[in-house]
């Protein structure tokens, strides 16, 4: 019985070997009006034998916002080097998050030093300190004599004005930072105090 001697030819797929990246963490900072935020470290796992292939981690990553909040996550872009980079994939590291603090402001209070009596009086709170295209979104208590003057004041473009009628004597302005919920900054003391004489 004859039997006919050939070749076959059939066509194989090879799939790239997938490596996952863990091991990155990001550094926890205040609030600075950017998206990025520092990471570090990073190590992969799946390369086979010899192969030489490493994971480069950059050193920054991005933040959907930049507004502060607790346990943001964090995308971070890493890339594979070496001469058999080519046979892999990389599976980005999926568990990266970043607590970003409200930033510190200082309040700046500016009225006249002397006024007459029953006269309107404009009594001018400043916030510094605030990033660009973050103003302060919290409200001011403003003190007059250390008694706080109803309502709160709200601030425009980081600036508060309050309107007060003269009264005899020495009167002292004071101003507090309040914070709103999820508030990008804080104030760690009340304003320098301002003295107006009426008379």
């Amino acid at each position: 019985e004859d039997f006919a001697s050939g070749e076959v030819e059939f066509n194989m797929t090879v799939n790239k070997k997938p490596l996952t990246v863990t091991g990155v963490t990001a550094a926890n900072r205040v609030f600075n009006g950017q998206t990025t935020v520092e990471v570090s470290g990073g190590t992969t796992a799946g390369a086979l034998g010899s192969d030489r292939v490493t994971v480069a981690v950059p050193e920054t990553g991005t933040v959907a916002d930049a507004n502060v909040g607790q346990g943001k996550k964090v995308t971070v872009s890493c890339t594979l080097d070496g001469t058999d980079a080519g046979w892999y994939t990389l599976t980005q590291p999926d568990d990266v998050t970043v607590d970003i603090t409200p930033a510190p402001i200082t309040l700046v209070i500016d009225a006249p030093s002397e006024a007459a009596l029953d006269s309107k009086v404009e009594i001018t709170v400043t916030v510094n300190g605030a990033m660009d295209g973050y103003d302060a979104a919290g409200k001011i208590n403003l003190k007059i004599d250390g008694i706080e003057q109803p309502p709160e004041l709200t601030l425009t473009g980081n600036k508060a004005v309050y309107e007060w009628t003269a009264q005899a004597g020495d009167h002292t302005f004071t101003a507090e930072y309040v914070q709103n919920a999820g508030d990008n900054y804080y104030a760690k003391e009340a304003s320098d105090a301002k003295t107006c004489r009426v008379k």
